[in-house]
Parts: C-alpha cells; structure tokens; sequence
C-alpha cells in the first residue's frame, strides 16, 4: 500500500483549516512517555500525536487511541489503539509491524507497517463518525466518471474497505467477496456542512 497524505495533510483538508500547535501533544510530553517506556516511540506515532493528537474527530470519534500516558507494551507490542467496543486492540512491534490482538492473547499479524495502517484508520475514523453523513443514490458505474471528473482520491483500498478523498468529503464503501459494492450503500461523509451543489450532483440521501 502507497502511503498518499500525510496527518497533517489529512487533518487540514477533512478540518478545511491549518493545524495550529494545540492540536497536537507536545514533543517535550512525548519524550516524557518515552523515558517512562525506557523505549523510543516509533516515528509514525510521534508524527501523530504531535500533529493531531489532542483532536477527537480523528483520535476518539470511532476506535480509541491511547493517550500518551496510556501507552504501554504488552510483551513485544507497543499497544496504541482499542477498538470502540474493547474487541480488539492494537499494538505495533518494533520492525513498524502492526498486529490486532485479542483479550485472550491471540494476535494477528496485519501484513502492514504502522503508517500505512495509521492512515487508514485516520480516514476510517471520520467515514465512521463524520457530522454530516449521505448515502448516494448512484451506482458505482455511474459514480466513476464522477471520481475522475471531480480529482477524487483513493485513499484506502485494504481487505473490503475502500475510501475516497475530496477536499472534505469523503466517498467510502465496503466491498463483497466480488469486489463489488456491498449491499450497494456508498458513504458521502463531511466534518463540514456538504453544499447544496454536491447533495444534487452525486444524488444524495441524507441518513
């Protein structure tokens, strides 16, 4: 998988707004976690919660990041993440590894690194919990055009989920073992009121 934007590119397109330095933690607490950890944090972490990590829209709006006094290591894993329901959670090894873990210990190895995985459920977070949330009435034959014409991005295609980014919209589904669009419902999410203009063109539902 291609690593497309970065936090901050992603934060400030989906927020319609520069980061400022409060949205993140400072480097001097993060180094302070470290000297806890008596282990250095991995950089795609300190990226993250130095850019957004104070920012709930992609931090805690859907699964659970660990505040830095959270983080802790449970055998050879750094456990950064949980999942909404407490499922599963998350821990990164230190090859940059990610694994997703279950409470009676089983683990299982994700075949992606930490920042490719964290983009995802970046985007994922706000496909999830975003404000303003549509379902579009178009078939994905007929949305296609419309991802070219407009400069959509796809950000995620991973397993059955796949994502696409517009300034700050975002298009996701999941797909069926066809590779079609499962039960034919699209996502057209926003952080942000989604104009008038957008609702017609891509024949929005509101949910």
């Amino acid at each position: 998988m291609t690593i497309v934007n970065s936090y901050q590119q992603i934060a400030e397109s989906l927020l319609a707004r520069p980061l400022t330095p409060d949205d993140g933690f400072s480097l001097k607490l993060l180094r302070e976690v470290e000297r806890r950890l008596a282990k250095k944090l991995p950089e795609p972490l300190i990226s993250l919660y130095s850019t957004i990590g104070r920012l709930p829209q992609f931090m805690s709006a859907f699964q659970l990041f660990a505040l830095p006094e959270q983080l802790y290591y449970e055998q050879d894993l750094l456990i950064f993440l949980e999942e909404n329901e407490g499922v599963c959670y998350w821990g990164v090894d230190d090859q940059l590894n990610v694994f997703q873990c279950e409470e009676n210990y089983d683990r299982y190895d994700l075949k992606l690194t930490l920042a490719e995985f964290l983009q995802i459920i970046l985007y994922y977070q706000v496909a999830q919990s975003a404000e303003y949330v549509y379902c579009s009435n178009l078939l994905d034959q007929e949305l296609a055009p419309l991802y070219q014409e407009d400069n959509w991005q796809l950000v995620v295609n991973q397993d059955d989920l796949v994502i696409y980014h517009l300034k700050t919209y975002l298009i996701w589904f999941f797909k069926d073992e066809d590779g079609e669009v499962l039960d034919d419902i699209v996502y057209f999410v926003s952080l942000l009121e989604i104009p008038q203009q957008m609702i017609t063109k891509y024949v929005l539902e509101e949910l």
